[in-house]
């Protein structure tokens, strides 16, 4: 970590500043943030004049803040932060567990929270593919349990076909290539209007 000479000279500064930039935490994590700086302003004691804290830092998997100087009671809290923010939404509060998006994004977010998100990254792997698509060399089937869970939905229940096999044997559904290009206009417009969807309900 480095400290310059901009950061706040002492231990009670630091924790103002931190509390100025408040807004640039995730909604979902402003809780956790609070009882951190209620927690740090708690053992704000001459003795720690000289520990000063920095940050804070949202990265895709938590919320830390950065210690100069050694306090293992101020480490304590900002560890709690950061095991805290781990394991909670970042969107909404409630418990999330880390989540890797299509997009190859990485974020800690509830089921609730996750499902849009997850079926748009999703849609927009999809429609890269289908643009690819004409690439090929031959052309190219989707079987229904390799399909992302979040999209199958989204394919109509006509699209599928059902693969000829011998008595017996479990059914096993694909879609073409060639259906999946016809089904782009309606795989664009889920996808814009759950971007739209996402946008207007963002908390602030």
């Amino acid at each position: 970590m480095r400290f310059t000479v901009e950061d706040a000279p002492d231990f009670r500064a630091s924790i103002t500043v931190l509390c100025k930039r408040a807004g640039t935490v995730p909604a979902g994590w402003r809780h956790a943030f609070d009882d951190a700086m209620l927690a740090f302003s708690a053992v704000d004691c001459p003795r720690r004049h000289d520990i000063v804290l920095r940050g804070p830092f949202v990265d895709d998997i938590c919320l830390t803040v950065e210690i100069k100087g050694t306090d293992s009671v101020v480490q304590g809290i900002s560890r709690r932060l950061l095991n805290r923010t781990a394991q909670t939404c970042e969107r909404c509060a409630r418990p999330g567990r880390l989540r890797t998006l299509a997009t190859r994004e990485v974020v800690v977010l509830c089921p609730t929270c996750a499902a849009p998100r997850l079926l748009r990254a999703e849609l927009m792997q999809l429609l890269g593919e289908v643009k690819r698509a004409d690439d090929y060399l031959a052309p190219r089937v989707w079987w229904y349990d390799q399909v992302a869970l979040q999209l199958r939905p989204a394919i109509p229940r006509n699209a599928w076909r059902l693969e000829s096999v011998d008595p017996g044997s479990p059914d096993r559904h694909f879609v073409s290539d060639s259906v999946l290009r016809r089904l782009k206009p309606t795989f664009e417009l889920l996808h814009t209007k759950l971007t739209k969807l996402l946008a207007e309900n963002e908390p602030v």
